[in-house]
């Protein structure tokens, strides 16, 4: 794969630090994160195959396991939390990133459960990033789009971008 265009890393309006990477494939961009610690964070995420009906009982646990195999649902989103190691095996294979794109952070935090960070803008924002202690939030609008990784200093969106160009070396 490869990337055609990285742009410089820059301020944002929110006071954090970006760059757009073209195309944006999540084999390559797994590896922004860092294996050494913290948890990713993948944001509301499609868990259900796109376009199609899926025994509620099999996703939502407890008490919808009593409604049994006829009572279905699609379009389910949740937040899923993991290792980086993890991430980087699985992320590849998350199911739906076509579809719906694909947002993940990752913090030397474990962050509360109801955290997203996706939607929140200005200065919340900045202040989420650097109270979590992001180390990179990385944006797939859809598999080979523009992608955007963001962090709270230049250092960790420069330390994530060497990361992907070291793991696409050891391809």
């Amino acid at each position: 794969m490869g990337f055609h265009q990285i742009s410089p890393v820059a301020a944002t309006s929110e006071g954090l630090y970006a760059v757009h990477l073209w195309p944006g494939h999540v084999a390559d961009l797994v590896h922004a994160v860092d294996p050494s610690g913290g948890v990713v964070v993948v944001e509301d995420q499609l868990i259900t195959k796109p376009g199609q009906w899926t025994a509620a009982n099999t996703i939502l646990g407890e008490p919808w396991t009593r409604l049994g195999d006829d009572t279905m649902v699609s379009h389910v989103r949740a937040s899923i939390r993991m290792p980086p190691s993890t991430f980087v095996e699985f992320g590849p294979s998350i199911p739906g990133v076509a579809v719906a794109g694909l947002e993940f952070w990752q913090s030397t935090r474990t962050p509360p459960a109801q955290t997203s960070l996706g939607n929140k803008a200005g200065p919340a924002r900045r202040n989420a990033f650097v109270g979590l202690d992001v180390l990179a939030f990385v944006t797939i609008p859809h598999e080979g789009e523009v992608s955007v990784i963001t962090a709270p200093t230049a250092g960790r969106v420069e330390a994530a971008v060497e990361r992907i160009k070291t793991a696409r070396r050891s391809k």
